[in-house]
């Protein structure tokens, strides 16, 4: 407190020419400052950018990465169990064909076929 209270008084008891002196030392000091605190504060400001664009892009990479090997693994997984069930129908039809035929070979019917093999009469005599 006394310190200030000296320096408030000397600055008092300068002339005229000590105090224009003070006071554009003053304005250097402050400008000064102020392009410090401004230089930092737009080094700041770009180091963010900067690391924000960075992370941004190892994020998108990292999860680019996994998710196509997610995405890999359920469309192989969804492929399978369509497959399968394409053969199986597949299989199915064969399978009747084969009963169709053998049935018609031993001269059962087409009624009785149609019941045991729920096709229609037009799919019976089309095999």
């Amino acid at each position: 407190v006394f310190k200030n209270l000296f320096d408030v008084a000397e600055v008092a008891n300068f002339t005229d020419a000590e105090m224009l002196a003070y006071e554009e030392s003053l304005k250097v000091y402050r400008d000064l400052i102020n392009v410090v605190d401004t230089a930092k504060s737009k080094g700041r400001k770009k180091g963010l950018e900067e690391g924000l664009a960075r992370g941004l892009a190892k994020g998108l990479a990292k999860g680019l990465a996994e998710g196509l090997a997610k995405g890999r693994v359920e469309g192989r997984t969804e492929g399978l169990e369509k497959g399968r069930a394409e053969g199986e129908l597949a299989g199915e039809a064969r399978t009747k064909q084969k009963i169709v035929q053998a049935m018609k070979k031993e001269g059962v019917s087409i009624d009785i076929i149609a019941k045991i093999t729920g096709l229609s009469e037009f799919e019976i005599k089309k095999i």
